[in-house]
């Protein structure tokens, strides 16, 4: 029979355990909506006629598109990848700040997704056998932040500065 300080330490570990799964699931989500849509950085144009506003993404880029029908025009606004030539002929190639945050985003999906696993597989052991958090659990969650911080490189890229 356990004590009732035993059975409130499994009751502690296992409230733990979901509540890491939990985060971590959401901080996947996040993760991939935040460096997989198109709205990572946002200029809006100062035209005479009328200002608008254009967004990029580190993969993808806003797109409009116009469809008419008997109702009237509508627009539409999708992400698009990158074509590899703007409108004018001119090639578009991604320069060493802008793969670098490519890959950083790549980096952190990949940590946080393996964070994410490594805690459903912790909480899967026998709950006399789980720690409440080990030091490599702690170790990955610093480099996962770090290289979602280093995505911020993109405002350094061409992207940003030559508003490609």
């Amino acid at each position: 029979m356990m004590s009732s300080s035993h059975a409130h330490h499994l009751k502690s570990v296992l409230t733990l355990s979901l509540i890491s799964i939990l985060f971590g699931a959401i901080a996947v989500v996040l993760t991939w909506i935040g460096n997989l849509n198109c709205q990572f950085v946002k200029f809006t144009t100062e035209n005479t006629d009328e200002n608008y506003t254009i967004q990029f993404g580190i993969w993808y880029f806003q797109y409009w598109t116009a469809a008419a029908s008997i109702d009237g025009t509508f627009i539409f606004e999708s992400c698009h990848h990158y074509p590899s030539h703007t409108n004018s002929g001119e090639p578009i190639a991604p320069d060493i700040q802008w793969k670098t945050a490519r890959a950083f985003s790549i980096l952190t999906f990949l940590f946080g997704i393996s964070l994410f696993l490594y805690n459903i597989f912790l909480s899967c052991r026998a709950p006399t056998q789980r720690l409440f958090t080990s030091p490599l659990e702690g170790m990955g969650y610093l480099l996962a932040s770090f290289c979602s911080g280093m995505t911020l490189i993109l405002l350094d890229s061409q992207l940003c500065t030559d508003n490609v």
